[in-house]
């Protein structure tokens, strides 16, 4: 849950610990760049049209180019190591 103030992370098994595991885990470049996480994060990306040569390219390579678009990595892992430290 989110507001204007604070991120607040609510469920069973939450706890200060298994959120700094995963800030940890997301802080890493290996964790993006690991297949089952590039296909997972892909698949749930909107099937945006950027380029009209887009359509033309392999399937990999179009939904890179939506990753780049929509998505920071360098700066989330920059960020999040941040958190981390």
């Amino acid at each position: 849950m989110s507001d204007n103030f604070q991120l607040r992370i609510e469920g069973d098994g939450v706890s200060h610990e298994s959120v700094r595991n995963a800030i940890t885990n997301l802080s890493s470049p290996a964790f993006w760049s690991a297949p089952d996480t590039r296909k997972a994060v892909l698949a749930r990306l909107p099937g945006y049209r950027l380029s009209k040569f887009q359509d033309c390219l392999p399937e990999l390579f179009a939904l890179e180019v939506v990753e780049r678009y929509l998505l920071d990595v360098e700066g989330t892992v920059r960020w999040l190591g941040g958190a981390a430290a």
